[in-house]
């Protein structure tokens, strides 16, 4: 039977590089990606897809596709890659009819309680949690007692300390936004001179080019997460969502030949 690790290997059968330089101590998966397809000389975003999971090849490269371009195991390889991703086990995907289930919560048990306001908000809204602790802190000045409060409301204790202990009247009630994704810093004027661009390439363009001409570590995802925020929240040309085409090489430069199969060598 075949195993969850390497079920996706049989699908297109890939055969170990010819050369395989040794992972070096501290790096991560996609610098040794890199050193492995200069090694061999592919282009590091056709590498990259290549030991991503088919039939999309996008997303994180697995450990037993890589496990076997580099003739290593998958053991090997996650030991010195911490990182790695691998596949999920079958009892993950589908446990056994006769497993025992967790107990489902009853009726009568308090929600789970919140750790802040902000959770309070996220879980009741901005009004139902104003509501909420207004209401704790009016019956607390008739009521004493805190089991009774949390079985009134039902509530945790928590969230009735978190009434009486915060600002009554407090500026706002507006969750925190989000943080900015800084692993984007280095790339950010790249990406928008190649969003300038008449006419505009594909988001997949913008990411080989990233990947292969620049040394980026990032996934096609994360890169057409940022490039869709980036055109939701500004005005900026939009790229061609699906067309995998790479940007133009200045002339005269060595350029790869796009191979047939993505660890075909180049002529």
């Amino acid at each position: 039977m075949t195993s969850p690790d390497n079920a996706d290997i049989l699908a297109d059968r890939p055969q170990p590089l010819p050369v395989i330089p040794r992972p070096q101590r501290d790096e991560t998966v996609g610098s040794y990606v890199r050193r492995l397809a200069h090694a061999n000389h592919l282009r590091p975003s056709y590498l990259r897809q290549y030991l991503c999971a088919p039939p999309g090849y996008q997303g994180s490269v697995r450990a037993a596709r890589l496990a076997v371009v580099t003739n290593r195991t998958v053991d090997a390889l996650t030991r010195h890659f911490t990182t790695l991703q691998t596949e999920a086990r079958p009892h993950r995907l589908h446990p056994k009819p006769n497993a025992p289930t967790p107990p489902e919560p009853q009726p009568d048990e308090p929600p789970r309680r919140p750790r802040s306001i902000a959770n309070l908000v996220k879980k009741r809204g901005q009004k139902g949690a104003r509501e909420l602790l207004d209401a704790i802190r009016h019956e607390a000045k008739t009521n004493p007692s805190l089991r009774s409060i949390t079985r009134k409301f039902r509530v945790q204790a928590d969230t009735v300390l978190l009434a009486l202990t915060t600002d009554p009247n407090p500026p706002s009630f507006r969750r925190t936004p989000p943080r900015r994704n800084r692993i984007f810093d280095p790339y950010a004027h790249i990406i928008d001179d190649l969003l300038a661009q008449d006419p505009p390439i594909s988001r997949w363009a913008i990411w080989e080019h990233l990947v292969d001409e620049h040394g980026a570590e990032l996934s096609y995802g994360s890169v057409r997460d940022y490039i869709v925020g980036k055109v939701r929240d500004q005005t900026v040309p939009r790229s061609r969502p699906t067309e995998k085409t790479s940007p133009k090489r200045p002339h005269g430069s060595s350029q790869l030949r796009k191979p047939d199969h993505p660890l075909s060598q180049s002529n």
